[in-house]
């Protein structure tokens, strides 16, 4: 039966049909040894197999042919990173649970459960979820980089080794960013661009941005452009969480309130950044209320009729991250004052 899973999803699909006759192996053997099955009736073992286990042969065949169906309508990927997810957030839920468990038993203080139990466990969910977090990408760097920042409900040792996720995905192929931007635009780019560099400027986990120069103005412009598929798969990776949270909830009771509603508003944050127009929207907003403030910084000014849910063309500005010591000392960068 896990043969025929493991083909079914991780090979090509016509494979999946050999699965499920291998799977048939599992009971020939006994039929092979039966006094019903002589030399002329060997090549028809399977089918007297079948026969003398009809309900095992079905679901055998049952298992393969939803796994072809599964893989078929690429489902599959999700399913299998459902998997991963779940996997992922089983062992630090375990681990404290199990935390718990302890010191209710023991009847430990908090100062010395605290001691015994929940820092040796910190310092072996951290390194875990990081790694694990920067392996799915997207949403969980986002999640990681959240987590990172909450000091008042994560522990220290998580801080310090969430704080070491970064912005990253792989970046899209030329094709996509030019379907997206005629889908998006109506044009094509080649009309609207004297030049677009292909290479992104930086690839994150929801967009990646192109450098560009506008064809009818010869401005210098930053171009950036949705992932392919992100949309579907930060829904279902949403949903995921959503589950996990609850579940969290309904094992740490009343005291999980607070985390509830703070984690239930992230990720509506997070189903609004798949929508560009609202990401220029806040732009605009901080752009009017910083000059305003008379406060100058820049915040770049996205182009007139180039905003879209998937694409949006701003202008371009050459900058830094923030995290970047180097680049704040040369430019004297006041770091106190920053912070």
């Amino acid at each position: 039966t896990s043969f025929v899973l493991l083909i079914a999803f991780f090979r090509p699909v016509k494979l999946a049909v050999f699965a499920s006759a291998s799977a048939g192996c599992t009971f020939v053997l006994p039929v092979f040894s039966s006094s019903s099955v002589n030399g002329s009736h060997a090549s028809l073992a399977l089918l007297v197999a079948a026969d003398n286990n009809p309900r095992w042969c079905a679901a055998c065949v049952g298992l393969a042919s939803i796994a072809i169906f599964v893989r078929q309508l690429h489902s599959y990927r999700y399913f299998w990173r459902l998997s991963e997810i779940y996997v992922t957030s089983s062992l630090p839920i375990a681990i404290y649970f199990a935390c718990k468990t302890l010191q209710k038993v023991f009847k430990l203080s908090d100062q010395r459960a605290t001691e015994l139990l929940y820092d040796p466990a910190d310092r072996f969910v951290a390194p875990f979820l990081s790694t694990r977090f920067a392996a799915l990408g997207g949403l969980f760097v986002k999640a990681g980089q959240w987590l990172a920042n909450l000091s008042y409900v994560v522990p220290v040792v998580w801080q310090e080794h969430l704080k070491k996720l970064q912005d990253c995905a792989p970046t899209d192929p030329e094709a996509h960013v030019l379907a997206i931007l005629k889908e998006e635009f109506g044009i094509a780019a080649k009309d609207a661009f004297a030049e677009l560099d292909m290479k992104p400027v930086a690839s994150a986990s929801i967009a990646q941005v192109h450098r560009g120069v506008m064809r009818e103005t010869g401005q210098q412009v930053a171009v950036k452009i949705q992932h392919y598929g992100i949309e579907p798969l930060m829904l279902s990776d949403l949903q995921a969480l959503k589950r996990i949270l609850a579940f969290c909830c309904w094992l740490g009771g009343s005291s999980w309130d607070d985390i509830k509603r703070t984690t239930e508003g992230w990720m509506n944050e997070m189903i609004h950044e798949l929508d560009f127009r609202k990401e220029v929207a806040n732009l605009k907003e901080v752009r009017e209320g910083l000059t305003s403030a008379t406060i100058d910084v820049v915040v770049p000014k996205e182009l007139e009729g180039w905003v879209s849910k998937r694409a949006f063309v701003m202008e371009y500005c050459e900058g830094f991250r923030f995290t970047d010591l180097d680049k704040l000392a040369f430019h004297g960068v006041d770091k106190t004052a920053l912070g």
